[in-house]
This record gives C-alpha cells, structure tokens and sequence, in this order.
C-alpha cells in the first residue's frame, strides 16, 4: 500500500517507526522499503506471528534488513525458537528439514487442543 502511495516521495519528517506484521512481504520488498527507511532515517521492523501467539514470535531488527530480507529475525523478548525433527529432538546442525516450535507465555492455550505443534511447545515449556 505504502509502495502505491509513493512513499517514497513523501515528506514526514516527524515519522521514526514503521512495524510491518500481519502478512509476509517478500524479500524485494523488504529490501526496497529498508532502503527507503534509511535515506529517511526511520526505523523499519518487521515482524513475524501467528495468531496462535498473539500475533508477534519475531522481529527482524532494522540493523539486519539489508542483510537478512528473507528472514523472520530473532525470538521477541520472553520467546524463543527450536527446529525439532519428528520425534522430537532439537536440530543444531545446517539444512536439517524440522518443524519450527515457538515458546512464549504469548502462546494462546486455546490452540492447545489439537495435538499440534503448540501442545508439543507448551508441554515441553512446562505449561
């Protein structure tokens, strides 16, 4: 949308944060829009959720866009990741397919009924 509107162009000089969640942008986007933040001097995060953890699991700092476009960043304050493979054990190594499991007391116990991967997270939290 901001893209649309030719942000780009616009003056808004008292304008210091951006926060992008809600949808994944891809990685030309996030290229594109970190630039135009930096020539501005605004902070641009962006952020990874799901609605199971109340919309927030991770943020990309600004200071790693122009870097990591396609990534999803580092665990909020208070969470964190594991790739774990089907029986469970946690993956250390390189290009390993697993499951992401996020752990956070912003985890919804609502989606905890399914057998999913948030009853897995919760129950080795300790919930």
């Amino acid at each position: 949308m901001l893209k649309k509107l030719k942000f780009e162009k616009m003056d808004l000089p008292a304008l210091h944060y951006i926060s992008q969640a809600g949808g994944k942008l891809s990685a030309e986007l996030v290229c594109e829009f970190a630039g135009i933040c930096e020539r501005k001097n605004i902070r641009f995060n962006v952020m990874y959720g799901q609605t199971e953890a109340t919309a927030r699991m991770a943020w990309l700092p600004p200071e790693q866009l122009a870097n990591k476009c396609a990534s999803i960043g580092v665990a909020i304050p208070g969470g964190r990741f594991e790739l774990c493979s089907n029986d469970g054990a946690v993956i250390s190594q390189p290009n390993i397919q697993g499951d992401l499991i996020y752990y956070g007391d912003n985890v919804t116990m609502g989606y905890a009924t399914s057998g999913s991967i948030w009853l897995r997270a919760m129950r080795i939290r300790g919930d």
